[in-house]
């Protein structure tokens, strides 16, 4: 890739490491790097728009969302399903959402 500093979709994808498709894509939605149009109809991309995107989607870590900074695991989910409180044993009655009903049949 040479190296100046306007980029076609092509180069400019290849700098990004995605496909030309994707880099439409983010134009058609309104996302991605800023690009310039001519006249003609021709789009480029600037270099310095391609290097603050590429900055923006490093990652210094790859921690997973449910692991807290100081390695504790967050709580995942919320209250069990009937499923998986009649898996435990639970009994019918003593489930929250039919305290106090009896179970027919």
């Amino acid at each position: 890739m040479q190296t100046h500093s306007f980029y076609s979709p092509k180069e400019a994808a290849a700098y990004l490491g995605i496909s030309t498709i994707s880099l439409a894509m983010w134009r058609t939605h309104g996302e991605g790097p800023a690009y310039f149009k001519s006249p003609t109809g021709r789009v480029v991309y600037s270099l310095r728009d391609l290097e603050v995107l590429k900055a923006k989607r490093e990652r210094a870590k790859t921690t997973p969302r449910h692991i807290r900074p100081n390695g504790e695991p967050t709580k995942r989910g919320g209250t069990p399903s009937y499923a998986t409180r009649r898996a435990r044993g639970e009994k019918f009655e003593n489930l929250p959402a039919f305290a106090g009903k009896k179970r027919e049949g």
